[in-house]
């Protein structure tokens, strides 16, 4: 029996800390064809535990989600990612640790354990999304996707 995660910044008000912005919806003879959701964080710090926060000094998250039309799992995404990528990167323990393969093994963790969330809360639900994160730490870059979404070829 799987177990619901705990979330150790539970009472964050994300809608406070952060700018998280949503677009228009796409709707074609009555019917949603595009549901998109954004991610905007221009300080992370935030969501990272306080012993963490001078491991990732000026970091910030971007994404784009492509809900397909399904809005019940892009809005799932938008809320959960930050959080979920936070406890991801939060295994390091001290910044040596934080390389470009340990944020990128980070980002996968936080798409997987997102999707195996969404799927025990909604089991019988068909819904799916692509999305395309980049997370900005000092100099460093990371971008990742996950469906059909991507940066470029």
């Amino acid at each position: 029996m799987a177990t619901r995660r705990e979330k150790p910044l539970a009472s964050l008000d994300t809608e406070s800390v952060l700018p998280l912005h949503q677009s228009g919806t796409c709707i074609y003879r009555g019917n949603i064809i595009a549901d998109k959701e954004f991610i905007r964080i221009d300080d992370y710090s935030p969501y990272l535990a306080q012993d963490k926060v001078d491991f990732y000094e000026r970091c910030r998250l971007y994404a784009i989600i492509d809900a397909h039309g399904h809005p019940t799992i892009g809005s799932f995404i938008k809320l959960a990612l930050p959080i979920v990528l936070a406890q991801s990167l939060s295994h390091a323990l001290f910044p040596g640790e934080i390389t470009q393969n340990f944020v990128l093994k980070a980002m996968l963790q936080a798409f997987t354990q997102l999707d195996r969330d969404f799927c025990i809360d909604n089991p019988a639900s068909d819904e799916g999304c692509s999305v395309v994160a980049v997370f900005v730490c000092g100099d460093g870059m990371f971008v990742a996707s996950c469906g059909d979404s991507q940066v470029c070829d």
